[in-house]
């Protein structure tokens, strides 16, 4: 039957089968990497005419509900989702070095991917 087991899982993953060519899918570099939270005043310096495009570029890129989940600070903002943003505010002619999110914090990857993926 399926249930609730007792027992305690773990995974291992054998280095052997991993070669030189192809990066394991389950390697965690040991660096902290800067997270970005809420994206509450990205459009302060922003033309009402562009607000709209550069919004629905936004929810275009992350998914209606991944935006409200950024938006309302319930889900974190890698260094390389950061990056896309400003891209998008690049290609309508806006400073992206302008841009800054609601707040900042560094940590391990690992650690934060609960958060990554609510």
């Amino acid at each position: 039957m399926l249930g609730t087991s007792t027992r305690e899982r773990y995974m291992v993953v054998n280095e052997k089968v991993i070669t030189e060519k192809q990066s394991c899918p389950f390697f965690a570099p040991d660096r902290k990497e800067r997270f970005a939270w809420g994206i509450s005043r990205i459009y302060d310096n922003v033309r009402v005419a562009d607000l709209s495009d550069i919004r629905q570029n936004l929810i275009y890129t992350f998914g209606r509900t991944v935006y409200y989940w950024i938006k309302r600070e319930e889900r974190v903002l890698t260094e390389s989702e950061q990056a896309e943003i400003r891209d998008i505010f690049t290609e309508m002619g806006y400073d992206s070095s302008a841009i800054e999110f609601d707040s900042y914090g560094e940590q391990y990857p690992s650690l934060m991917r609960p958060y990554k993926y609510v």
